[in-house]
């Protein structure tokens, strides 16, 4: 640097990394540093006597960078100055200010941490944790990384390991409010999980030690098994195979009790129960392209009505004689394999093979089913 003992009016704190040649930088006058003997070592003490003149300014002739170095940084409370390697210089990027705040890239820190970048808004590290590795990034855009150096959203968290791992929110109080939850919010409707506390006090669907799905949407809530081989899943009283108690496989059939329903509805090893005690009437009704079909229970046995309207059928004429027909089925008494009870009725194959066959069909598991005669 080169003297010119200029005075000037005004100055403007720079960082050390955007000066140039031919600007000009503060020192002290010579008299100003008085160095003295301490303790077997140098010291170097300023006495800054607060007069016109003790600011002189050296205008930069080069630049020499040299490489990094350890360097240790210093502390000077509010908006004071200090003077290093005979330079004037202000803790202004990272320094404490404004009784106990501290500052990063700002002089007027707000918080009692407080980092200003770049304000582009861009993908670099405003903020960042590392040991062996990175840990934690804030990026300028506003994205948190943790795991990641790239984080693609608000929050992106990262870890490859074989084992576990896990988001953990914990309310250990026992209180009768006592809840966690995640909501998530569009700006109009709310969405998310709760868990309710050991001795919440339930009323309607929020139950006490329970866990619930909720939205206030009017799309409602979506359970999705996006795969073509994908299937839904229902567990009670434990998470082993055996616990499985219903599921939606991939054809849209539902299973209660069997992980292989051929059917739109399976129950398998139990009884389907379906009950209208509130007034007696029909409680089960099937229906498919011919007609509908009603069962109403009654006490001396169930009473099934179907569908025979006129204007569900076409080229009616007067039809033959059926006794022949009827007289002619084969009748049989048998023993029934699984219940050993004995019955009368009739056997597939024997009406296959005396011309009855269009009261036969294949069932879907594979055994042959007999029709209601419907002459």
């Amino acid at each position: 640097m080169k003297q010119k003992n200029t005075k000037m009016n005004k100055g403007e704190w720079t960082k050390v990394s955007e000066l140039a040649v031919g600007m000009l930088i503060a020192v002290p006058r010579p008299e100003v540093m008085v160095g003295h003997a301490q303790g077997g070592g140098w010291q170097s003490q300023v006495q800054y006597r607060h007069r016109d003149g003790d600011v002189l300014w050296d205008e930069i002739v080069s630049i020499e960078h040299v490489g990094r170095e350890q360097v240790w940084d210093i502390e000077v409370d509010g908006t004071h100055n200090f003077v290093g390697n005979n330079i004037f210089a202000h803790n202004t990027y990272a320094g404490i200010f404004n009784g106990g705040n501290v500052g990063i890239g700002t002089t007027a820190p707000a918080g009692k941490l407080d980092i200003l970048g770049d304000l582009t808004g861009n993908t670099n590290p405003l903020f960042r944790v590392a040991s062996a590795s990175e840990l934690f990034r804030v990026q300028e855009n506003g994205n948190v990384g943790i795991g990641t150096t790239n984080p693609q959203y608000l929050l992106d968290l990262a870890r490859t390991t074989d084992g576990l791992e896990m988001i953990q929110v914990t309310n250990a109080s026992t209180g009768t409010s006592a809840m966690t939850s995640l909501d998530l919010n569009n700006g109009t409707s709310v969405g998310g999980v709760d868990l309710f506390g050991i001795n919440y006090s339930s009323v309607g669907n929020l139950i006490a030690d329970s866990y619930r799905f909720h939205t206030t949407g009017t799309g409602g809530i979506s359970l999705s098994a996006a795969n073509t081989a994908g299937v839904i899943r229902f567990y009670t009283g434990g998470l082993l195979s055996e616990n499985e108690r219903m599921r939606i496989n991939s054809a849209g059939n539902v299973g209660i009790d069997t992980t292989t329903p051929l059917t739109k509805f399976a129950v398998h090893d139990g009884m389907a129960s379906i009950s209208f005690n509130s007034q007696d009437g029909t409680v089960l009704q099937l229906q498919d392209s011919d007609g509908t079909c009603t069962f109403n229970p009654e006490s001396g046995g169930l009473t099934p009505a179907c569908s025979s309207d006129a204007r569900l059928k076409h080229d009616i004429v007067t039809a033959p004689e059926q006794l022949n027909y009827l007289t002619g089925i084969p009748i049989r008494q048998y023993v029934v394999n699984a219940s050993g009870e004995t019955k009368i009725g009739t056997v597939a194959q024997e009406l296959l093979s005396v011309g009855y066959d269009d009261l036969v069909s294949l069932g879907s598991d594979g055994y042959y089913q007999v029709a209601e005669v419907n002459p």
